[in-house]
């Protein structure tokens, strides 16, 4: 969310006080992601501890959680923790949020610098292990499952349709729908091709894992060590390991 929601500040502090016994003395409102659900904060503790606060309206999915914090005690380094409240939930109510912790890790994303080698490697460990961790029944059988879905390919056909009925007077606008036009061959060919995989993919079931399932370079963050750790759990979903292929 690139807008603060209309929250006060003393409200999260008085919630990381009561429910995580956190001493805060400020927060502040990080205007990071895209997601319009989604808004996230650095609180300063007393002690000098900084911590990230992110509140989630709307659907909520408890696996966006509980998954990184299994992962993370299983030995997966790349994924940042979200901590216990008092009564060992790991999200608290508030103003018809939920609030989730973690420790905050400075750093960069990973779309602004350039990673070496041995972050590319990491990464793909990491994601190694993601594929093939162990979750209780329990857990994997709250794990949405891929659907193959059309939404995405008839949204986009619904923009085909939009920049030829549609003269734009934003100039970005303009700029988008004229490449649509130039393009649109090209285009269709890449929804009528993904549209007929989906049904291959559906009529041959393949070996699903869990994976991240939104794994581009926007969602790894590397910390002043150099160590990288993936973020963003919100998209978790049983699939053949290919879906997470940047």
């Amino acid at each position: 969310m690139l807008e603060k929601p209309d929250i006060h500040d003393s409200q999260i502090i008085a919630c990381l006080r009561d429910e995580y016994g956190l001493s805060a003395e400020q927060v502040h409102f990080l205007p990071l992601g895209a997601d319009f659900h989604t808004a996230v904060f650095r609180a300063a503790a007393s002690d000098g501890a900084a911590y990230f606060v992110k509140l989630r309206s709307g659907d909520f999915d408890a696996m966006s959680l509980i998954v990184p914090r299994l992962l993370h005690e299983q030995g997966m380094d790349a994924v940042i923790a979200p901590l216990q409240n008092g009564t060992g939930d790991l999200w608290s109510e508030l103003e018809g949020f939920k609030l989730s912790v973690f420790p905050f890790v400075e750093g960069h994303g990973g779309h602004e610098i350039t990673l070496d080698d041995q972050q590319w490697i990491h990464l793909g460990q990491a994601l190694k292990m993601l594929h093939t961790a162990e979750m209780p029944a329990a857990i994997t059988g709250r794990i949405q499952r891929e659907q193959y879905s059309g939404q995405w390919r008839a949204q986009v056909r619904g923009f085909q349709q939009l920049v030829q009925e549609t003269t734009f007077t934003d100039a970005d606008a303009a700029e988008v729908a004229a490449f649509m036009r130039e393009k649109s061959a090209i285009i269709s060919d890449l929804v009528q091709r993904a549209e007929g995989l989906a049904a291959l993919m559906q009529a041959q079931p393949q070996p699903w894992v869990l994976c991240h399932a939104d794994m581009h370079i926007w969602n790894t963050l590397i910390d002043t060590e150099n160590r990288l750790y993936i973020v963003d759990w919100d998209t978790l979903v049983l699939a053949p390991k290919e879906r997470d292929l940047m």
